[in-house]
């Protein structure tokens, strides 16, 4: 059945478009011919999307991730600013292109739809694209390439290097869709602020650096590779700071000229509640029963270290910290702690800016217990009830059989800081018990065993003193 369109007021129209896996010409809504598509099947290994913008009197533009004698299937389509009244018109609906090995460059067009093949022996050459009209013109392009192992040294040429960059020569462009405004594609500014290269943040394989050149390197998922040439460390710092924030959430985020601004705020971070024994100097426990052990640096960070958190960058993790260790007073650096001492510990965050944060503190590792010096050399000793009023306490047993106790930790802090006022480390640490009996004080006589303890700052517990009291009249 066909319907007659009406010819009288020319209402109908005519056009070529795809339908259910054909291309079919239509008048009006009446199918005229139709080319099936189904069989139709290309080969490929590996294949992305891409999309360019040319920007009104681009030229030489190229499609981004495209290697040369590569690809073997191309289809662009092209979309033209309906918002802008030029657009409209047929004559300026039209970009140009022309072949790469094609030495002439003959000029050749398209209006909106392209689609190119090959095969393995005879491939799709590189196509470099010109807008010569007064709008701006979008390209999205299906690339197929062949097996990347089968390519050699001469298929490859899809390096892409931008000089005297700055940080805000990354821009984005600016898609707005359910009242958000977000970004889906790279856009790197050359020194006139003209756009010289387009990169869809979804393509984005890897991001390296090279801080001694001020490089960044993009690798794509296509293989492709950019080079991004900053003027200065500090603007490649600041340009990567921006793209990652872009990258971080893309539907909220677009890069300016202007924004975001620079950041050289340094993170934040947030230490555990440890509190130093002695102005600067705290205590790393050990956990373990050996009497060997080892520190690592993870277990110093997640000791001190509660959280980090960055102004532009959000939380980051504590894991990314650096730490340095040196034991006090040399400048030999560490790997792990094995042994007890003081040591001196720098950790030190960055965030993507390279802002830094600092933070430094001793440490004291200690696995040795105090040691007891007793004024009774022997394993017994008596004390006399009239000479206590009746009554012998705790404190009277120690102060009448101990001198002092010792502790290395004492020793070590004294070298460091004057005047030493390390609660728990002197005479005071000594704790008595009395077995014999659950009375406290004493005040009959007897013979009553004594057991000696004293605990460090570390806490380690000596429990290796026991004497017996006699208690007289």
């Amino acid at each position: 059945m066909y319907t007659q369109p009406n010819k009288l007021l020319q209402s109908f129209s005519r056009v070529i478009k795809p339908y259910a896996c054909s291309i079919i010409a239509t008048e009006g809504p009446n199918i005229l011919s139709k080319l099936d598509l189904a069989g139709v099947e290309i080969p490929f290994e590996t294949q992305f999307t891409t999309r360019i913008v040319l920007n009104p009197e681009t030229t030489d533009q190229v499609l981004h991730g495209y290697f040369d004698d590569s690809v073997t299937f191309l289809l662009l389509k092209v979309t033209y600013n309906e918002t802008d009244p030029a657009c409209l018109v047929e004559e300026s609906q039209y970009i140009e292109y022309y072949y790469g090995d094609d030495p002439s460059k003959k000029i050749r067009y398209i209006n909106k739809l392209m689609m190119l093949s090959g095969n393995s022996l005879y491939k799709v050459p590189r196509i470099f694209f010109n807008n010569p009209t007064s709008g701006k013109v979008v390209i999205d392009a299906m690339i197929g390439n062949m097996l990347p192992s089968e390519l050699t040294p001469s298929d490859v040429n899809n390096t892409t290097t931008i000089n005297t960059l700055s940080h805000n020569s990354l821009t984005s462009n600016m898609v707005y869709f359910s009242g958000s405004t977000g970004s889906t594609q790279l856009q790197v500014l050359n020194y006139d602020n003209n756009v010289v290269l387009y990169l869809d943040y979804n393509s984005i394989d890897t991001i390296t650096i090279d801080k001694n050149i001020f490089e960044i390197t993009i690798v794509t998922n296509s293989l492709s590779t950019i080079h991004l040439l900053f003027l200065s460390q500090f603007e490649m710092y600041q340009g990567l700071s921006r793209l990652e924030w872009a990258l971080e959430s893309s539907v909220n985020r677009l890069l300016t000229v202007s924004t975001p601004d620079i950041d050289i705020v340094s993170p934040i971070v947030s230490r555990t509640t440890d509190t130093p024994i002695v102005e600067n100097l705290y205590i790393m426990p050990i956990i373990t029963s050996e009497e060997t052990f080892i520190i690592t640096k993870s277990d110093i960070i997640h000791k001190f270290i509660l959280d980090i958190t960055d102004d532009r960058d959000g939380v980051i993790d504590v894991n990314d910290a650096t730490v340095t260790i040196n034991v006090y007073n040399q400048i030999v650096k560490l790997d792990t702690i094995t042994e007890s001492g003081i040591y001196n510990v720098l950790i030190s965050i960055s965030d993507i800016a390279n802002n830094q944060t600092n933070i430094n503190f001793l440490i004291s590792v200690d696995n040795v217990p105090p040691v007891i010096n007793f004024s009774v050399p022997t394993t017994t000793f008596m004390l006399s009830l009239s000479g206590y009023s009746g009554s012998i306490t705790t404190d009277d047993i120690k102060l009448s059989s101990v001198t002092s106790v010792t502790d290395n930790l004492y020793d070590w802090v004294s070298q460091i800081y004057t005047p030493i006022q390390l609660s728990g480390v002197t005479f005071a640490t000594c704790m008595v018990s009395i077995v014999e009996t659950s009375n406290s004080p004493i005040t009959s006589t007897g013979n009553y065993t004594v057991t000696y303890l004293a605990t460090d700052l570390s806490g380690n517990l000596t429990i290796l003193y026991t004497k017996t009291l006699i208690v007289n009249v």
